[in-house]
């Protein structure tokens, strides 16, 4: 009995932590922008709101990541610092653009809550700034992944009992 109990734990204490699926486990992301410090909002911080909005709902349809309404649920923190909206050519059409075809593009700074180094993204979007939100969601999703270390194949971070080394005469 006190054998099994002991393997129990050392499989939970050295098993890589994973989600339901043995995937790795869902990281929890809280994306704002920072606030004016007058009482009307310019017309550049309703923007970056109505910006940020739409990267919470393109990251919320994503189920690799949840989105979070309090940082200090986050294990991953998305600042949207500027939208832009950049101009395409014109059209054909006696000088008419049937179609918006400039690029729309959202830069965000994300990083980890527990503090380190932060990263520069944008998204980039065709047309709507639904397409840019999207692209952008790819990308945090996409640093997210890259961010977090492979376990071994046998499940622990040490290298196979096997190696062995010789002291150097």
């Amino acid at each position: 009995m006190v054998l099994a109990a002991a393997m129990v734990c050392a499989f939970v204490t050295f098993s890589p932590p994973t989600g339901a699926d043995g995937k790795a486990p869902v990281k929890r992301v809280y994306v704002f922008t920072e606030e004016g410090t007058t009482g009307q909002p310019t017309d550049e911080e309703k923007d970056r709101d109505e910006a940020t909005r739409e990267v919470r709902d393109a990251l919320a349809k994503r189920k690799e990541v949840q989105v979070v309404d309090n940082r200090a649920d986050a294990d991953v923190i998305v600042e949207v610092t500027e939208r832009e909206a950049q101009q395409g050519p014109e059209g054909g059409f006696g000088g008419k653009a049937l179609t918006n075809l400039g690029q729309m593009i959202i830069r965000a700074r994300v990083s980890h809550a527990a503090g380190g180094e932060s990263s520069e993204l944008k998204g980039i979007g065709q047309g709507t700034w639904g397409h840019a939100a999207k692209d952008l969601a790819d990308r945090i999703v996409k640093w997210v992944q890259r961010d977090q270390p492979t376990p071994h194949k046998r499940g622990t971070d040490k290298p196979p009992s096997t190696l062995t080394t010789l002291p150097v005469a």
